[in-house]
């Protein structure tokens, strides 16, 4: 069975990070959760993966699907 790829948003003592699955270390640092949301949607929009948004104490808020998002083009 084939893992989904997948991206988290998740509390450090650092901030908000936004980390891919089985990663060691943090795609980016954000001081404000909102900011690591964008992020972790533009960034999971142009991986086509899952974007799961943790609380404060770790547990999943929220899952986003991406895998078969069409973004639009803007020119």
């Amino acid at each position: 069975m084939i893992a989904k790829k997948s991206n988290h948003i998740i509390p450090t003592a650092k901030g908000w990070v936004v980390k891919k699955s089985g990663a060691s270390r943090a795609s980016k640092i954000f001081t404000e959760k909102s900011d690591a949301v964008l992020y972790g949607i533009k960034l999971s929009k142009e991986e086509k993966t899952e974007l799961y948004t943790h609380t404060k104490n770790g547990t999943i808020q929220s899952k986003k699907s991406f895998i078969n998002h069409e973004s639009l083009a803007v020119n």
